[in-house]
């Protein structure tokens, strides 16, 4: 019913997101595909997991959130991250999901338990972007400011370096009014919007403006 009810609101495609493989198909049974393709979150490179999802992933062509830890957990590296990525993109790919479906989550976790978690998460979307330029890469990027103090200015930050090393996606607060600010102008410097057009639109929309402390 969930599913039904957002899709009565909004244009635009979900993000099914569920730890349970057939509540994931129920999802996909009842949403509305003219409204684009249903996005599931997501598969891991745990066997287990590919199992379960990859029969489903199959039958309705869906795109696929995928997770770079297995068996052995999340990886303090990333070479480790990376490989489980490839693994994780032929999986994909071998049964025929599209390159441009598949986002890979490098996995954000908090500095406050390794001040090199940042950096490992950067090193991990270069390199996959590097490798396969077609799949995307969404965060969930407010991990990184766990447990210390004015948590939204490391998520401003860490939004522009992992946008420059390649992220297409993020989690992040909407209402944010800051926040959408220095996104909409990082992807500006990114090169990504032709002649600033977007940009220059923004700022007739008063939206690259926010409350000062």
């Amino acid at each position: 019913w969930l599913v039904k009810t957002v899709q009565e609101v909004v244009d635009v495609p979900l993000c099914i997101d569920s730890p349970n493989a057939e509540e994931i198909e129920k999802g996909l049974e009842v949403h509305n595909w003219d409204k684009g393709k249903a996005l599931i979150n997501s598969i891991t490179g745990e066997k287990e997991k590919i199992d379960r999802l990859l029969p489903t992933i199959i039958k309705y062509k869906c795109a696929v959130v995928a997770l770079v830890m297995d068996e052995r957990g999340i990886p303090d590296n990333s070479k480790t991250r990376v490989e489980i990525a490839e693994k994780l993109i032929k999986v994909l790919t071998d049964v025929g999901v599209p390159l441009k479906d598949i986002f890979i989550d490098p996995l954000v976790v908090p500095i406050g338990t390794n001040d090199k978690n940042g950096m490992i998460t950067m090193e991990t979307i270069r390199s996959i972007k590097e490798a396969h330029p077609e799949v995307k890469i969404v965060t969930g990027l407010s991990n990184i400011s766990f447990g210390l103090p004015e948590r939204k200015l490391i998520n401003q930050v860490f939004m522009v370096l992992t946008m420059g090393c390649g992220m297409d996606a993020a989690i992040i607060d909407s209402t944010d009014k800051r926040m959408m600010a220095i996104t909409k102008t990082a992807t500006t410097l990114l090169g990504e919007d032709n002649f600033c057009s977007e940009y220059i639109q923004a700022f007739r929309e008063e939206k690259l403006t926010f409350e000062k402390k």
